[in-house]
């Protein structure tokens, strides 16, 4: 969706491949929307954070809904057809991470079955303000694989994921 000013050839290019997925909903020739997929790596460039996932494991991210196309349950539903693709393949978990402020995306994955499992957060310095910048990581069934699952952050700025007190919504 170009109006989202993030279609970037390289980073779709190397989307691509990873073997990540989009699962998009088309108005005719027009886009209006969008989420991403990943069963290999997912990267949060925003804040500095990579997990590889392990077998059986998938990632939702860059989810996105047209202005013009909101408050239709699109995004709901995207989950369910993305979740029902994930068990016919037989993955076994499934995250997605969701900006803390989202409050309507945050409902919508709740609705879909997803419970808090992490805080994942960095301050980012921009001047002389600082903003604290957060996401929200979710996950369906599997307990404490998220705490299991290999990660780094790219920068001793970064802090590490925070499992307690998530309260989003």
């Amino acid at each position: 969706m170009r109006e989202t000013q993030s279609w970037d050839p390289v980073e779709l290019e190397r989307r691509r491949r990873l073997g990540d997925s989009c699962f998009k909903v088309m108005a005719g020739n027009r886009c209006i929307h969008y989420s991403w997929a990943t069963e290999r790596r997912r990267v949060v460039a925003e804040i500095g954070y990579r997990a590889d996932l392990g077998d059986q494991m998938m990632w939702i991210y860059d989810c996105y809904t047209a202005p013009s196309h909101r408050g239709n349950a699109i995004f709901p539903r995207v989950i369910e057809h993305i979740m029902d693709d994930a068990k016919k393949r037989d993955v076994r978990s499934v995250w997605i991470d969701v900006d803390e402020d989202n409050q309507a995306s945050l409902r919508a994955v709740r609705k879909a079955g997803f419970a808090p499992a992490a805080l994942l957060s960095r301050t980012i310095a921009l001047s002389s303000i600082t903003v604290e910048k957060d996401r929200v990581a979710l996950r369906n069934g599997y307990g404490d694989m998220f705490r299991r699952m290999p990660y780094a952050w790219e920068s001793d700025r970064y802090t590490a994921f925070r499992e307690s007190s998530v309260h989003a919504g």
